[in-house]
């Protein structure tokens, strides 16, 4: 299990409401970079598109219909995308899959994304924070602030202190 040994694994209330009960989207940004901004990017749209393809049997889904099933063929080809129209689609994806598991399911996802800082860090570092800062804020933006199919997210940074 996931929280297995963790502080949350605890809390049996907590636990009780919310394991198994929603659909969960896990993204861990570690991973996320490259020596340019559309490496960086390339990194990010293969990072989703692999957890979008998890959720296979949305291809399939009774509940979905015909722009639904075509939205998640986007989500799955993300990392095939090139150019500017690709921001755009990475920016709405993780909203987009929400969307998509709200409706085969009726229940709101719950989006956990892992070390987000850690692309922001790698693009300081090798000169394109600005374009991963606009990038990163919209992605986030869409997920976490204006989407109707969340029912709670959590977020972390990377941390390395002592």
């Amino acid at each position: 299990m996931l929280f297995d040994g963790l502080y949350i694994s605890h809390n049996k209330q907590f636990c009780k409401e919310y394991m198994g009960k929603f659909p969960v989207v896990f993204l861990t940004l570690k991973g996320v970079e490259g020596t340019t901004f559309e490496e960086a990017r390339l990194s990010l749209a293969e990072l989703i598109a692999a957890e979008a393809r998890r959720f296979k049997f949305l291809q399939e889904s009774d509940k979905l219909d015909a722009d639904d099933k075509e939205m998640y063929r986007e989500l799955i080809s993300l990392n095939k995308e090139q150019g500017p129209a690709t921001s755009v689609k990475l920016r709405f994806s993780l909203k987009n899959l929400s969307e998509l598991l709200y409706k085969h399911y009726g229940q709101k996802t719950i989006v956990l994304i892992d070390e987000y800082d850690v692309p922001l860090d790698k693009a300081f570092q090798d000169g394109y924070y600005r374009e991963m800062v606009s990038l990163i804020r919209g992605l986030l933006g869409e997920t976490l602030k204006t989407n109707d199919f969340l029912q709670f997210a959590c977020k972390t940074f990377h941390y390395q202190g002592k």
